[in-house]
């Protein structure tokens, strides 16, 4: 992952998977499943970059929590009455989608 090192433990240049995906313009610029999906439904995902979860920051927990108290505070007759998607929209969203 990190490439091959040298007889004095620095990483060859070229040598490293990271730095090669990197350069890969459709690993780069390739629209991801979720993005894919929110681009149909007409509602904007911001990523940050991939496979740094760690840069997401609290914001991402504090969204999360929003949402997973307003799905709490539902009517059992809402939570029945709709479907996956239309709940989640609903718990996600600020104003109705």
């Amino acid at each position: 992952m990190g490439g091959r090192k040298d007889a004095l433990g620095c990483i060859i240049p070229g040598t490293s998977l990271r730095e090669l995906m990197l350069t890969c313009p459709d690993f780069v610029n390739e629209e991801g499943s979720l993005q894919h999906v929110a681009k149909m439904l007409g509602v904007m995902v911001m990523l940050t970059p991939k496979c740094h979860p760690e840069m997401a920051g609290e914001v991402v927990e504090f969204a999360w929590a929003g949402a997973n108290n307003a799905y709490h505070n539902l009517a059992l007759k809402d939570k029945k009455e709709s479907t996956t998607l239309e709940r989640v929209l609903n718990c996600v969203c600020q104003t109705k989608c």
